[in-house]
Formats: structure tokens, C-alpha cells, sequence
């Protein structure tokens, strides 16, 4: 059987997914790492940019979603992260709470915004 690299992509994902969700595999963010975003987006903010910053979210979120597919439909859903939050604070907050920073898929949407 030959499968693209598309769905060889897809069933890796979702298997890893699978292990995450069982607790196999883990993958965290320290807060430190929250502390250091959040900072630079407070500063983003104070500078003026935050919309910048915001249109800048809005095509990370798109690539997000491209890359996990419904995972990542749910993730932004659940989190009410779809959109960029009006202020820097408002991110930071949800950066820091347990509901979206224990989620399986915070890892990769927090090295998104953290650039990596």
C-alpha cells in the first residue's frame, strides 16, 4: 500500500497525539518560558504594535490549524484563542492558566508564539 507524505504526516500526528493524550508522552512549557512571551508581548503592546502583533497571530493560528487540523480546531476553541485577544494581558492570562497550559497541543502553540 503507498500512501503521499500528506497522510503519512497525518498518521503520525495523530499517533503521537494518541500518546500524548494517554499520557505517554509529555511535553511542557516552563513558566518561566510564560514569563519571558509574556514580557515581550506587554513590551509589544506599550510600543504601539500590538495590532501587528495580532496580524501576526491571526497567520500563525492559520498554519496552526493546517499543521493539526481539528486537534488544533478544538485546542483554539476550547481556549477561545481563535483571535487574538484585544490586550497582551488577556494572551498572558490564558498562557497561564492549567485548562490551556495542560493541553496536548499547548507545547506546539506556545513554540509559535515563542518564535521556535
Amino acid at each position: 500500500m503507498r500512501i503521499s507524505k500528506r497522510q503519512l504526516k497525518r498518521l503520525i500526528r495523530e499517533e503521537y497525539s494518541r500518546l500524548k493524550r494517554r499520557g505517554l508522552i509529555k511535553e511542557s512549557v516552563a513558566s518561566d518560558d510564560i514569563e519571558i512571551l509574556c514580557s515581550m508581548m506587554e513590551r509589544t503592546e506599550q510600543m504601539g504594535d500590538w495590532r501587528g502583533y495580532c496580524e501576526h497571530y491571526e497567520n500563525m493560528m492559520m498554519d496552526f490549524k493546517m499543521n493539526y487540523d481539528e486537534e488544533a480546531d478544538h485546542f483554539l476553541d476550547v481556549n477561545e484563542l481563535h483571535e487574538c485577544p484585544p490586550t497582551a494581558s488577556l494572551l498572558c492570562d490564558a498562557l497561564r492558566d492549567p485548562r490551556v497550559n495542560n493541553h496536548p497541543l499547548f507545547a506546539v502553540y506556545f513554540s509559535m508564539l515563542y518564535g521556535e
